[in-house]
C-alpha cells in the first residue's frame, strides 16, 4: 500500500490511528533504506552440536522431534528429593507444586584427561562448563576442524549460562569455597578457548533466558564486522538444586501439571528443562571458499532492551515488535517468504499473546497473507531450557530444514483466547509434515528474556549456487582409505561401533566423503585403526569385526607412543605412487600424510559424522556419590573393569595428579611407587572374585598372599596421562598370576610395558604371635635417625617424598635389625579406608630399610626389586610401627644387600602384614662414579652427622646442576 491508500483506510476506519502511523513510518524508511544488501552477505552455520532431554546428540534430538515425543519427566532422587519439598498447587512458602523436568542424563559424568584436566579439578568444576566443553569440541568436530588447524585461529567463544547451583552445593558442603576457575562463569566460555588456543574474545553471557540467541547475535555482528574470523555460539543450563523451584513456583511460573502447552488455551506455565547446544559459525563467502558443509544461513538478528515497562521482569509488546521490525528493515527480509516460526513460546496464558501480537504486527507491515506461516515452540517437547532455549530453538530449525519436514508442538488442543489465529499470519503445526514452501525455506527464532533483553534472526535454508562436481569413484578397484583414532583402546571400540551404527542407517553414503572427513576432519589421536574399503558392507564388515574383537586381514591397529611420527630427516607423507598398504600403515604408525596428494580431480566433501565419544567418569560432589553410576570409580587404583571373554582385567588412567606420583618423585619423575602395585594387585582380586568368596575375604575367613612379586621396570607419568592395566589369569595349581602394564589393554601386545607381575594365593587365616614392640624400644639402639635426618638424605640421592610419602617419624638402627615408627596423618591422601594396603604406609616400610645404607653412611642407590611373599592379616592403620631385619647370612654383604623380612603391626604390636624375602638392586641412575660420588659421598655423611636441614641440602643440589 502506498500513503495515499493508507490514508483512505484510515478514513474508512480499516486501519486505527496507531496502525496508520506504523504503516507510513514503514513507507519512509524504506524510501531513505540504503542500496540492498549483496544477497550472498550471510552466516553460515557449518557445525552444531547439542544434548537435550532424552537426546544425547542432535541425531536423536531430531527423532524425538519428529516423532513428537514428549522428554519431560518426574525429577528423580538422584538430583534431589522432589517428594519432600512437593505439595499440590497452590504454591506454598519453601514447597514447589510442579515436580517436573526437562532432564540432561549423566550430567555428573566427563572426560577430563582428554581435556588435560584433572580429575580432582573436574570434581570441583561446574558441571555447565564440563558439557559445554565437550559439546563445542564435537560441534568443530562436526565442521571438520581439528585442533591443529583451529590453532591460533580469530574464533570467537560466545556462551549464553546463566547461574550455578553447583557452586552452592559445593559451599553447603564448605568444599568449593577455594576454586577460582570452575565455578567462574567467564571461565566458562573461555575452556575451550584455552584448549584449543582460540585467539578471538569468549564472552560468557547472562541476558536470563534469551542468553543463547543473544550469543549467536554477537557471534554474527563480529562476523560481519569482520572483528572474527569463525565463531562458537551457543548455551548451556541446568537445574541441580530446590531452590529455583521454590522461587519459580512461589511465582507462579511454572505449571502445576508439568506441561508446557505452548498457545493453547489451558497454558499455565513453563517447565524447566536443561540443554547444552553449540554452533560454528563464518561468512558465507568464507564458508563456501573452505568448502565447509553448510546447515543453512542466517540471514537477519538483531536484539534491543524492554526499558521501563510495568515491571522489571514483564515483557513489552513494543519492543518485541520494534526488534522483528527492525531486523526484517535493516537486512531487507520480507517476512512473506518465513513459512515457519519457532517461538519463546513458554506456555503462559498472557505471555504467549504478547509474543503473538508482536510478531503478527511486524508481519503484517509486508504482507497481508493469512494463516500461511506454521508457528511452534520447542518447550513444549523439552522444557524451558533457559540460557539454552535460543540455540535448541535454532538447532530445531536447521534440523527441519536438513530434512525439509516441519515437526508438531506437543499439548496443543484449543487456540489461546487472546489471540485470533484465524486473521493472522499464522498457524499451529501439530504433526509431522513436509515443509512446502519455495525455495529457500526461512524461518525465525525468537527468545525473551525476564530480563528485558529481546534476541531476534532469521534462517534460511542454504541452496549452492553450483552443484559440487562429482565425487571419486569408490569401489573394489578404487577404494578409500577409513581411518579412525581415539585417547585409548577401549574408547576406540566405542568409536567404532557408533560410526559402524552410523554407515548401516545411511541409505545414501558416498565412502570417498566418508574417508575423506575422518582423515581431515578429526584429530589422529593415540590408538588407532585404518583399513581400506571398496564398498559401504566392507566399512561395517570391518568395523563390527574390530568392536567384537576380531583382526581381518587388512586391518591394522597401533597405539602410538609420544613423540612418535615424521621425523625431520622423514618424508612428510609417503610417496604419490605408495602402495595402499604402505599409506596406512604409515599413519597408523603415527606419520603424517598430505591427505589431499592422495585424490586425484576434485577433491570429496567434508561431511558431518559422529563426533568423539567422551569417557563417561563420574566427577562430582568429593566425598558424595548418593547413587552408584558406571563411570564411578571401582578403587583409587584401579578405575575401571576392561574384562572381556579372554582376560580378567582391570585399567586406570593416571594423570601424574594424584598424591602418590606428586609425592614419589624420583630425579624430577614421577614414579608409581613399588607400594602402589601391592595395592592393585589385591584389589583386583578382591574384586574379580564371585560375591560369596569376596565376602569371606571381608570377613577374614580367608586372607590374600602375594608370592614372588617383581617389580620389573618403573612407571612414570609426565605431562600426558597414562593408561595402566592389570590383568588376571587362574593356574591350574589354584593362584592367579598377575602382571601389570601399560599400553594398550591387550596383554599380548608386545609394544607393552610391564611394570609388576606374581601370583595371588587365597590362605586360611592364621595366629600370629603380636610384635613386643615396648621390648625392642628398651634396647640399646646404635642411632636414633628423625624425619630431618632421613628424608634429606633421599633427596641427595634424587628421591623427593611428598606428605603422603613422609610417614617415618623415627628410625631406631640396631645391628641387623631396624624399628620404625609410622604415623598416617589424618587428611593426607584420601581417606585411609580407601586402600587395604595404603601406599604411603607400605612405601616408608620400605624405605626404612634404608638404615642399613645409613648406618654405613652409604649412599642410597637401590630401589625395590622383588619379594618372595606377602601376607595381608588385617587392616592397616594410621599408627603402625615397621620391624625389618636381614636374614641369617647375609650380615656380611654390603649395605643394603641381601633378603630383608619386615612386618608392620599396630600400635599394639598386632601384625597386619608380613613381608618376607624383600630384596632391592642397584638403579643406574642413581650410581655415581670418580669426583662425582666423592661429592655425593660427602654430602650424604654430612647429613647424617646433622649439619644440613632439607632446603640446606636442596640449595646445595641446585648449585650444583
Amino acid at each position: 500500500m502506498n500513503s495515499q491508500e493508507i490514508l483512505r483506510a484510515l478514513q474508512a476506519g480499516e486501519f486505527t490511528l496507531e496502525e496508520a502511523k506504523a504503516r507510513l513510518t514503514n513507507i519512509r524508511e524504506k524510501n531513505n533504506r540504503s542500496p540492498q544488501r549483496d544477497e550472498r552477505e550471510a552466516i553460515a552455520v557449518i557445525g552444531m552440536s547439542g544434548r537435550y532431554p532424552g537426546a544425547d546428540n542432535l541425531e536423536t534430538y531430531w527423532a524425538n522431534l519428529a516423532q513428537g515425543r514428549n522428554s519431560i519427566r518426574e525429577i528423580p532422587k538422584s538430583r534431589w528429593d522432589v517428594h519432600s519439598y512437593f505439595e499440590p498447587y497452590p504454591p506454598k512458602d519453601g514447597k514447589i507444586y510442579c515436580k517436573w523436568l526437562g532432564l540432561l542424563d549423566d550430567v555428573d559424568c566427563f572426560d577430563p584427561l582428554f581435556f588435560h584436566i584433572s580429575p580432582s579439578e573436574a570434581e570441583m568444576m561446574d558441571p555447565q562448563q564440563r558439557i559445554f566443553l565437550q559439546e563445542a569440541y564435537r560441534a568443530f568436530e562436526d565442521a571438520g576442524y581439528t585442533p591443529a588447524e583451529l590453532n591460533g585461529k580469530q574464533c570467537g567463544v560466545y556462551l549464553g549460562i546463566m547461574g550455578n547451583e553447583y557452586y552452592r552445593m559445593l559451599c553447603d558442603r564448605k568444599v568449593g569455597l577455594t576454586d577460582l576457575t570452575g565455578n567462574n562463569a567467564s571461565i566458562a566460555a573461555a575452556r575451550i578457548a584455552y584448549f584449543l588456543n582460540l585467539k578471538g574474545p569468549a564472552i560468557s553471557v547472562d541476558t536470563a533466558c534469551s542468553s543463547s540467541l543473544v550469543a549467536i547475535t554477537l557471534a554474527c555482528q563480529a562476523l560481519l564486522h569482520r572483528e572474527i574470523d569463525m565463531a562458537l555460539a551457543g548455551g548451556v543450563s541446568l537445574y541441580l538444586t530446590p531452590e529455583p523451584y521454590i522461587g519459580m513456583c512461589s511465582a507462579g511460573m511454572l505449571s502445576p501439571d508439568g506441561q508446557c502447552k505452548a498457545f493453547d488455551q489451558s497454558g499455565n506455565g513453563m517447565v524447566p528443562g536443561e540443554g547444552a547446544g553449540a554452533l560454528v559459525l563464518k561468512r558465507l563467502k568464507d564458508a563456501e571458499a573452505d568448502r565447509d558443509h553448510i546447515y543453512g544461513l542466517i540471514i537477519g538478528f538483531g536484539m534491543n532492551q524492554d526499558g521501563k515497562t510495568n515491571g522489571i521482569t514483564a515483557p513489552s509488546i513494543k519492543s518485541q515488535f520494534e526488534l522483528e521490525r527492525s531486523v526484517y528493515q535493516k537486512f531487507n527480509i520480507d517476512p512473506a517468504g518465513i513459512s515457519y516460526a519457532e517461538m519463546h513460546g513458554t506456555g503462559t496464558k498472557l505471555g504467549d499473546p504478547i509474543e503473538l501480537k508482536a510478531l503478527s504486527a511486524a508481519f503484517r507491515e509486508r504482507t497481508e497473507k493469512k494463516n500461511y506461516c506454521a508457528i511452534g515452540s520447542v518447550k513444549s517437547n523439552i522444557g524451558h531450557t533457559s540460557a539454552a532455549a535460543g540455540v535448541a530453538g535454532v538447532h530445531k530449525v536447521l534440523l527441519c530444514m536438513r530434512h525439509k519436514l516441519l515437526v508438531p508442538t506437543l499439548n496443543f488442543t484449543e487456540p489461546n483466547e487472546h489471540f485470533d489465529f484465524a486473521d493472522s499470519p499464522f498457524y499451529i503445526n501439530t504433526e509431522t509434515i513436509p515443509w512446502e514452501a519455495p525455495a529457500p525455506r526461512r524461518a525465525c527464532v525468537s527468545s525473551f528474556g525476564f530480563s528485558g533483553t529481546n534476541a531476534h534472526l532469521v534462517i534460511e535454508e542454504y541452496l549452492p549456487r553450483q552443484q559440487r562436481a562429482g565425487a571419486p569413484v569408490v569401489n573394489a578397484d578404487h577404494p578409500v582409505l577409513v581411518v579412525l583414532s581415539a585417547k585409548t583402546e577401549e574408547r576406540l571400540k566405542v568409536y567404532a561401533g557408533i560410526m559402524k551404527e552410523w554407515v548401516q542407517a545411511q541409505e545414501r553414503l558416498n565412502l570417498g566423503d566418508l574417508a575423506y572427513t575422518l582423515q581431515t576432519g578429526r584429530e589422529a589421536m593415540e590408538c588407532r585403526l585404518a583399513f581400506w574399503a571398496g564398498s559401504k558392507d566392507e566399512v561395517i564388515g570391518t568395523l563390527d569385526a574390530f568392536v567384537n574383537g576380531n583382526h581381518p586381514e587388512g586391518l591394522l591397529t597401533n597405539q602410538v607412543k609420544k613423540g612418535a611420527g615424521a621425523s625431520p630427516a622423514s618424508p612428510g607423507h609417503p610417496p604419490g605412487k605408495a602402495r595402499r598398504d604402505q599409506i596406512a600403515a604409515w599413519w597408523i604408525v603415527g606419520g603424517a600424510i598430505d591427505w589431499n596428494g592422495l585424490y586425484e580431480g576434485s577433491l570429496p566433501q567434508r561431511i558431518p559424522l559422529p563426533g568423539y565419544p567422551f569417557a563417561k567418569e563420574r566427577y562430582w560432589l568429593p566425598g558424595r556419590n548418593p547413587v552408584p553410576v558406571n563411570g564411578n570409580r571401582l578403587h583409587p587404583l584401579l578405575h575401571r573393569n576392561t574384562s572381556d571373554l579372554s582376560v580378567q582385567r582391570f585399567s586406570s588412567t593416571l594423570t601424574g595428579k594424584e598424591p602418590f606420583l606428586t609425592d614419589h618423585v624420583i630425579h624430577g619423575r614421577r614414579i608409581l611407587p613399588g607400594s602402589a602395585c601391592l595395592e592393585m594387585a589385591r584389589a583386583a582380586l578382591e574384586l574379580a572374585l564371585h560375591p560369596k568368596a569376596a565376602k569371606a575375604l571381608r570377613d577374614g575367613r580367608t586372607r590374600i598372599r602375594l608370592v614372588n612379586h617383581v617389580w620389573a621396570a618403573p612407571l612414570a607419568v609426565g605431562e600426558d596421562p597414562v593408561e595402566v592395566h592389570i590383568c588376571l589369569t587362574p593356574e591350574e595349581d589354584g593362584a592367579i598370576d598377575y602382571e601389570i602394564y601399560s599400553g594398550s589393554l591387550d596383554p599380548e601386545d608386545e609394544t607393552n610395558e610391564v611394570h609388576s607381575q606374581g601370583s595371588l594365593v587365597l590362605t586360611d587365616p592364621v595366629t600370629v604371635s603380636p610384635l613386643d614392640v615396648a621390648a625392642l624400644q628398651a634396647q640399646s639402639p646404635r642411632k636414633i635417625l628423625t624425619p630431618e635426618q632421613i628424608y634429606p638424605a633421599f633427596r641427595a640421592a634424587g628421591i623427593a617424598y611428598g606428605p603422603s610419602h613422609r610417614l617415618i617419624e623415627r628410625l631406631y638402627l640396631y645391628e641387623d635389625q631396624i624399628l620404625a615408627k609410622l604415623s598416617l596423618p589424618s587428611g593426607v591422601n584420601g581417606a585411609q579406608g580407601s586402600f587395604f594396603l595404603h601406599p604411603g604406609l607400605i612405601d616408608s616400610a620400605l624405605q626404612a630399610a634404608a638404615g642399613f645404607a645409613i648406618a654405613a653412611n652409604a649412599p642410597l642407590t637401590s630401589l625395590p626389586y622383588s619379594l618372595e611373599t606377602l601376607d595381608i592379616l588385617a587392616t592397616c592403620s594410621a599408627g603402625m610401627w615397621a620391624y625389618i631385619r636381614r636374614r641369617d647370612g647375609n650380615g656380611a654383604a654390603s649395605p643394603g644387600a641381601g633378603l630383608l623380612d619386615l612386618d608392620l603391626c599396630n600400635e599394639d604390636g598386632g601384625i597386619c602384614v608380613q613381608i618376607r624375602g624383600f630384596s632391592t638392586r642397584p638403579v643406574n641412575s642413581l650410581q655415581r662414579e670418580g669426583a662425582e660420588d666423592a661429592f655425593y659421598l660427602d654430602l650424604s655423611e654430612r647429613i647424617w652427622k646433622g649439619e644440613l636441614s632439607e632446603e640446606e641440602v636442596e640449595r646445595i643440589l641446585t648449585a650444583s646442576r
